[in-house]
């Protein structure tokens, strides 16, 4: 008797850690495939733009552009759009450099803080180069239109990173 108790014990014990193991697996398995169709949902998202009027289509429908200021206009973006590429694609390289650091047991410092600083110093450069472009749109404007421009600057940067909330509020 004390036998078939150890037995039934040691059956239900077996199975239990079957059956606890294939929930595991199961758990692993749909974490996994919900992680990856999220990724994947994620990269499909169209960027805050797409599929509607973008930020430079929306400045010159609001300030009421001209052909010329609009061809003006035009020539700016595109110099903008050149500079922050080049900009995107060094602070990439830069947080590639900077989270490659964490392969390392003991991170040098030194190597952590100078990439900290340099991550720094791009996003600043892209801030000052966005910045002297809506100051080269500003002066493309007419005296009515600065003032438009100075109403609705902040809703345009707000459009530009997709209702993300980096930006100052404004004021009325």
């Amino acid at each position: 008797m004390q036998n078939d108790s150890n037995i039934k014990f040691w059956k239900l014990s077996v199975a239990g850690l079957i059956v606890l193991n294939l929930l595991i697996l199961a758990f692993v398995f749909i974490s996994h495939k919900l992680q990856i169709s999220h990724h994947e949902r994620f990269e499909q998202m169209p960027p805050p733009m797409q599929g509607g009027e973008n930020p430079g289509e929306f400045l010159c429908r609001e300030l009421k552009f001209t052909e010329k200021q609009k061809a003006d206009f035009e020539i700016l973006r595109n110099q903008h759009h050149e500079a922050m590429d080049s900009m995107e694609e060094e602070s990439r390289d830069l947080h590639h450099d900077y989270f490659d650091l964490l392969n390392n047991e003991n991170p040098d410092e030194q190597k952590v803080t100078a990439l900290a600083n340099e991550i720094g110093q791009n996003q600043k450069a892209r801030d000052l180069i966005t910045f002297h472009h809506f100051e080269a749109v500003r002066k493309l404007c007419n005296e009515e239109q600065k003032k438009h421009f100075d109403d609705i600057i902040h809703e345009v940067l707000h459009r530009i990173h997709g209702g993300q909330n980096q930006l100052p509020p404004t004021h009325p």
